[in-house]
């Protein structure tokens, strides 16, 4: 049958910001990614596309990734995108319970930040904060802070300090795990805080736990 995609002619049109000679070159004519240029298609892959998409509205109701759900059927992740496309059966998909996938899933890592703040009045915004490590454990970022490994006052310009459990991935947000450290100038060491000071304001750290 004629692919469903390019209607039977292999291309499919794309937008490029392509500059040549002076001018913009915006769409541009691409092999059709389903039928790789032939223009037809199995038969049956009409219901391989039927099928995908059931696959794919399977997995969003569960509110599951690509990823996630391609390990709960422990089938690559490509297979699977391809089968939600229609490009591919699905017929040998197997269902598992979400329970068998988890036992092969691996336990969420974390690292262990540490950002020290500021407070500069004359600023409009007087409050500076920055991440200054990053650690395998929580032991040794509080090491860290008792030892004031680097100076991380800086000679007292950084007067408070947070040690926050953090997840591995883009954009983290931290855990509930938070310590908080005020530095003593007299003693020239950081106290560890049984909550956060009154005196940070709310949304202050990086990966917003202080609030």
């Amino acid at each position: 049958m004629n692919c469903p995609t390019c209607g039977g002619s292999g291309t499919t049109l794309a937008f490029f910001a392509v500059r040549s000679g002076g001018r913009c070159d915006p769409c541009r004519p691409l092999r059709c990614y389903r039928c790789a240029g032939a223009g037809t298609v199995p038969d049956e892959m009409r219901e391989w596309i039927a099928a995908g998409a059931l696959l794919k509205e399977g997995r969003r109701r569960r509110n599951m990734t690509l990823r996630q759900e391609a390990a709960r059927r422990r089938i690559p992740a490509s297979a699977l995108a391809a089968m939600e496309a229609g490009r591919e059966s699905s017929r040998f998909a197997i269902d598992l319970p979400a329970s068998a996938a988890a036992e092969d899933e691996p336990e969420e890592q974390f690292v262990y930040a540490v950002t020290t703040y500021r407070h500069e009045p004359e600023r409009h915004w007087p409050w500076l904060a920055r991440t200054v490590g990053l650690f395998p454990n929580e032991e040794s970022a509080e090491l860290c802070m008792e030892e004031n490994q680097g100076d991380l006052d800086e000679g007292g310009r950084y007067g408070w300090a947070v040690v926050e459990q953090v997840p591995l991935g883009l954009y983290p947000v931290s855990a509930e795990s938070a310590v908080f450290f005020r530095f003593d100038r007299g003693a020239r060491r950081w106290i560890r805080l049984e909550a956060k000071p009154p005196e940070l304001p709310d949304g202050l750290a990086s990966f917003h736990t202080v609030g």
